[in-house]
Order: C-alpha cells, then sequence, then structure tokens
C-alpha cells in the first residue's frame, strides 16, 4: 500500500474545508465535488514534492488492523512449527547414526541446536558488517540474517527428508508449505512487526519519528493543495458577473447519466409522505424528464429499503407483467431478503420459469415364470392463472414484509408508467394493480408523467375515479428551481457563470434532462470557438429552438409566420413578439413571446447586482416556470410572461383574454 495515500486523504478533507470557509468569506459558493476533483487530478504532481524520509520511516513502522493482529502471530507460530518438524523428521530419519541411544527426540534436539550456532554465528557476522554502516535504526541484518538462513536450511531440509521418506510427492507438498510459511514471514506486513518486537526502543523511535515527518508533511501537502484551489475560489467569487462562457473539461457533462443525486423538495415531500405510510400506494407526477426515475431510484437504493423497480411494459399484458414482478421480488429476496424466506422464494422463482413434468414408474420381473408388471404415471404442471398468480404475490410480499425487521421496508417501484400503449391501457393497468396495493408492510411507488394521466383521463383536476381508488397519495415533481439547477450543473461543470445557467434552465424549463441537453450544446460550442458571450449564446439557442419548432411540422403555425422564421434573419428582441402576434393559436404564440422574452432578459446589460437581484426575486425561476406552463397551462403561462416582461421594461405582449 502506498503510504502516501492515507496521508492525501486527510490532507485533502482539511484542505477542502479550508476553501469552503475561505470561500463562504467572499460570498463564493463552489462546489466541494469540483475541488476533490480538481486535487484528485492533481495528486501526482502534489504527492511528487514530499521527501523520501516519510516513505522510509513508514515503511519501518507496522501497519495496523484487525486480520493483521491475528494473522501475523498465525505466521510465526506456523514459521515455528516448519523449523520444528524439520528437526524431527531428521532425527526420525537419523536416530541409529547420530547417537547412541537411537532416540529421535536426540537427534532432532541435535539439529536443533546446530540450527541454533548456525544462527548466532550468521548474525554476529550480519552485526559486525552492520556497525561500519551509518544507520539511524536498528541492525535489521542481525536479526533478518538468521531468520534467513533458517528459512533457506528448513525448506531444503524438509523437502530432502521428506523425500528420503516419502518420495516426489512428499517433497513437493514440504516444499510448498514450507516455502509459502516463510515467504509469508517474509512479507512487509509481517516482517516489520516481528522486528519492532525483538527491538522495542528503535520501534518506538521510529513511531515518533513518523508522526513527527507526518505532520510536516501534512502541512506542506495541504498549503500545496490550497494553491491548486485558491484559483477555484476567486472564479466562483467572480461567477456572478461572469457574462462570458469559458469553461471547460466538461467530460462528465459529455455522459448522460450517472454523475451524482441532487436533492429537490419533492425527495422531501416523498421521505415525508413515505415516512407516514406503512404500507399503500405513492404516486410520483410530473412533466416528462423533471426527474420521476431518478427520485424513484434514489429512493429505492437507500440501505434501510429492501426494493425491486421494474419498468412498465410498452404493450401491457397482466399476467406477463405479474409475473415478471413475481420473478423480479424473488431473485431480490433470494440475493439480500429475509434468510428463512431465501428458499421459498427460489421455489417461486423456478415455478415462475419452468413448466415441470414429474414422471413415476414402478416395475415388477419374475425370472423364470415370465411374470412382468409395469405402472406409470405422468403429471405436468399446468401454468398458473392470473388469480393464483396474484394470490400467491401477495401472500409472498407479505411474509416479506413481515419478516423484514425494523427500520427496513419493502417497496416496490413501477417505473415510467407512460409507457404503456394506448394511453388508456394506464386505466386498465392501475386497475389490475391496485389489488396488490394492499400487502401489509409492502409501499409501491409509481412514476407516471402529466401528459400519460389526462390522455389517460387521469388528469389531477377532474376524472380522477380510476387514480383515486388506486393512489393512496400523490408527490408533485416540479421543475427545477435556479439553485437546484445550479447545483446539478456544478456536479457536472466547473466555473459555470449564474446568469447561463439561468439560461440554461429557463429555456429547459426546469426539465433536468433538457437542462443538460442545452447546457452540453452550448458549452461544446463554446469551446469550440474559444468563449461565447451571454447575448451570443441567448441568440443562438433561442435559434436552435426556433428550429426546434419549424422542424416539427406544426399545423398550427401561420403559413407567413412559419415562412419568416425559415428565412436566414437576425434573432434580435423584437422580432419573435412581432411574430408572436401574428399567431392566434395560445400555445404557439406563447412560445414566441417566451423565446423573445429570453432574448430580451438575457441580452440585457446583466451587472453582477441585477443578477443578484434577479436570483434573489425568483425573476429567473419564473421565467422558467412560466416556460414549463405552456402547452399545459397557457393562461397561466400568458399572464406570467405579462409580469416578468413589465419587471424586466420590456416592451408589452396582450393577455390572453385579449384574444377571447
Amino acid at each position: 500500500m502506498n503510504p502516501f495515500d492515507d496521508l492525501f486523504e486527510a490532507a485533502c478533507v482539511t484542505a477542502v474545508k479550508a476553501t469552503l470557509e475561505e470561500a463562504r468569506k467572499q460570498d463564493a459558493q463552489p462546489s466541494a465535488e469540483e475541488l476533490r476533483a480538481t486535487l484528485d487530478s492533481e495528486r501526482e504532481a502534489l504527492t511528487s514534492g514530499l521527501g523520501d524520509d516519510y516513505r522510509e520511516t513508514a515503511a519501518r513502522v507496522p501497519a495496523d488492523g484487525p486480520l493483521l493482529r491475528i494473522a501475523r502471530p498465525v505466521v510465526l507460530l506456523l514459521c515455528a512449527a516448519v523449523t520444528a518438524a524439520t528437526c524431527l523428521l531428521y532425527g526420525w530419519t537419523t536416530a541409529t547414526g547420530l547417537t547412541s541411544s537411537g532416540s529421535t527426540l536426540a537427534g532432532a534436539g541435535v539439529a536443533l541446536l546446530v540450527l541454533l550456532l548456525a544462527g548466532l554465528l550468521v548474525s554476529g557476522a550480519a552485526w559486525l558488517v552492520w556497525r561500519r554502516v551509518p544507520a539511524g535504526g536498528p541492525p535489521d541484518a542481525m536479526f533478518l540474517a538468521p531468520v534467513a538462513l533458517t528459512s533457506l536450511v528448513t525448506t531444503g531440509g524438509l523437502t530432502f527428508l521428506s523425500y528420503q521418506a516419502g518420495g516426489a510427492g512428499w517433497a513437493v507438498l514440504a516444499l510448498a508449505v514450507a516455502g509459502g510459511v516463510w515467504a509469508a514471514a517474509f512479507a512487509a506486513t509481517v516482517r516489520t512487526w516481528w522486528l519492532s518486537l525483538v527491538s522495542p526502543r528503535a520501534a518506538a523511535r521510529d513511531r515518533e519519528r513518523l508522526e513527527v515527518q507526518r505532520r510536516l508533511a501534512m502541512d506542506e501537502l495541504v498549503e500545496a493543495m490550497l494553491q491548486v484551489l485558491r484559483p477555484h475560489v476567486k472564479a466562483a467569487a467572480e461567477r456572478l458577473e461572469a457574462t462570458r462562457l469559458s469553461v471547460h473539461g466538461t467530460l462528465s457533462l459529455k455522459r448522460v447519466r450517472g454523475e451524482g443525486h441532487v436533492g429537490t423538495p419533492a425527495e422531501e415531500r416523498l421521505e415525508k409522505v413515505a415516512g407516514g405510510m406503512d404500507d399503500g400506494s405513492i404516486a410520483l407526477s410530473g412533466p416528462r424528464g423533471v426527474g420521476k426515475t431518478e427520485l424513484l431510484t434514489a429512493y429505492c437504493e437507500e440501505a434501510t429499503r429492501l426494493s425491486v423497480v421494474v419498468v412498465a411494459p410498452v404493450l401491457y399484458d397482466r399476467r406477463d407483467f405479474a409475473l415478471h414482478l413475481f420473478a423480479e421480488v424473488c431473485k431480490r429476496v433470494m440475493e439480500d431478503g429475509p434468510r428463512p424466506l431465501r428458499r421459498p422464494a427460489g421455489q417461486h422463482l423456478r415455478q415462475i420459469w419452468y413448466l415441470q413434468t414429474h414422471a413415476a414408474e414402478a416395475a415388477l420381473n419374475v425370472p423364470g415364470v415370465g411374470l412382468s408388471l409395469r405402472r406409470g404415471r405422468n403429471r405436468a404442471r399446468q401454468p398458473l392463472s392470473y388469480p393464483e398468480i396474484v394470490h400467491d404475490l401477495k401472500e409472498f410480499l407479505r411474509r416479506v414484509g413481515l419478516e423484514l425487521a425494523a427500520p427496513r421496508r419493502l417497496v416496490i417501484g413501477i417505473d415510467e408508467l407512460d409507457r404503456i400503449q394506448p394511453a388508456t391501457a394506464a386505466q386498465d393497468f392501475l386497475n389490475e394493480l391496485k389489488v396488490i396495493f394492499d400487502v401489509p408492510g409492502c409501499l409501491f411507488l409509481l412514476s407516471v408523467s402529466d401528459e400519460a394521466l389526462r390522455a389517460a383521463d387521469l388528469a389531477p383536476v377532474g376524472g380522477r375515479d380510476v387514480f383515486d381508488s388506486a393512489i393512496d397519495e400523490v408527490v408533485r415533481v416540479e421543475p427545477l428551481r435556479q439553485e437546484d439547477a445550479e447545483r446539478l450543473l456544478a456536479k457536472r461543470v466547473i466555473g459555470l457563470p449564474t446568469a447561463f445557467t439561468a439560461l440554461f434552465n429557463a429555456l429547459a424549463g426546469g426539465i433536468p434532462r433538457d437542462l443538460l441537453r442545452i447546457a452540453r450544446a452550448a458549452i461544446l460550442f463554446a469551446e469550440r470557438t474559444h468563449d461565447e458571450e451571454l447575448p451570443d449564446t441567448a441568440r443562438r439557442l433561442v435559434a436552435r429552438e426556433l428550429d426546434r419548432i419549424v422542424g416539427s411540422g406544426d399545423s398550427r403555425i401561420p403559413a407567413e409566420a412559419l415562412g419568416i422564421m425559415q428565412e436566414e434573419f437576425s434573432i434580435e428582441y423584437g422580432r419573435l413578439r412581432e411574430l408572436g402576434e401574428q399567431v392566434a393559436d395560445l400555445t404557439i404564440a406563447n412560445r414566441l413571446f417566451f423565446l423573445d422574452t429570453v432574448l430580451g432578459v438575457f441580452s440585457a446589460d446583466l451587472t453582477a447586482e441585477r443578477v443578484q437581484a434577479a436570483v434573489a426575486e425568483r425573476s429567473f425561476a419564473a421565467l422558467a416556470r412560466a416556460g414549463s406552463r405552456i402547452g399545459n397551462a397557457d393562461h397561466q403561462a400568458r399572464a406570467v410572461l405579462c409580469r416578468i416582461r413589465e419587471h424586466w421594461r420590456l416592451e408589452p405582449i396582450p393577455p390572453s383574454d385579449a384574444l377571447e
């Protein structure tokens, strides 16, 4: 093990904590994950400057650990046993030739005495050589030399004597055992331990020296880390007033998934709601891409929960889905469930997987008489019917829920309910599935988009008969707030200014999936063009959104407006407002007014004070909320856009009631 590993980890904790404290005094908010990633990337450069004294002293101080405390004395006892076995075998093979009594023990004693005398001679010679060499530690050669001699003599002698006594097979076995034992004795973790036992004073001096060198190396390493991290504090302090996109190293942004979980208010609400329920069902609702899958997965992956997460099928078949869910529960119980239920889980799983055929046959033959009797019986297991599957699944879930010890609980997650096609099949799915929602000790967690609920007449307002009867609680997953978007992007991008985060989140409507897409497109383009100003980024992203609208082929867009949008014209504030006034459809007009508002807000002269005020007043968050409501609640979206444009002193747009 590298002696600098634990030192580097401890220095990282100290340096990151000191940097965050320094950043707090400067009203900066760098991410701890960013700082730690920077130190990891500079690890080799930071540790290469440390001297070799610490490494040499660390190699002389024995490591500690519960397994080592047991293994090291065991190895030394085995070494003593190998030595004793060699002497005894020698005494047995030469019992009549070495002593007049012909005793095996006498021969073994002679062999041991010769071995000790040879060790003393070798130890003395090593000490004479060692004293001529200046050294600051114990004369290790004085102890290593006799042990090395003993290991060679016992390994070779035991192998030779075993060959004489039992042949080649015994010789190979003796060589493997003796050689393995002595090789373990000379391993660093064992060798340093028994050397500290034979020279305790020198070992104590080494430990004191190591502690002093550790403190010096720690101070040196922390100071070097602070010099690396301080530029990030300055960058974070300047982040509020930056209007130039100048970030690099976005490999984590290129990876679509798996860069850490960001807590949201919906997660807190889910914890509170689920904490007040022993069983039942909870639905996570929200627009597509808002993070329902992430929230469901994060909740189910907690160590205190025995959870199973399945994805709703595109083409729903009640029997197939029930069998799939049953099989996944059985596999999870066999992996980490209550021990008394692991065998029944395996039996259920085999019953699900295989159509079993049992055959039994008996025969009786009487020789000489010619009498022969034969009787046979075949039984084939019929496939389980759907009611039988549901009954067995509910009974097994009940047993699992009762066997789990508090605070552990059973959670079944069903993701992407909106995948079921046609959309009205979601009603059938909930009607069929709700029969297992009343299992004691089992909590069901479902995710479904607002679009799917409305298409299946299960919207939160009106027509909720099926939904109300199947779901006990609903947790609404709202679009990201400004601070949530900042924390999400901070896990993937270093040095992203607040104004750009607000721009990306506004165009994404607070949807995490779209936020990452827009940020990825903007940042990768800025890397190719060597930085980009905020107004240029806003115009380019708005043009990107216009291309998407034109490419959708929406028939609600008037031909004249579509022709203007397809032309090569400069995207400037005010032009899209004029186009929006030509569109009668409320949703399309709102989208154009929204994009024009984005241009007006982010093309303005955004000073540090103005950005801070917009964050404090939540006007950036209001712009993202307006974008998320377009197409779902257009009248509310238009009203919010009117207030935002008034707040930013932009040209007014007609209210939605003016269209009626």
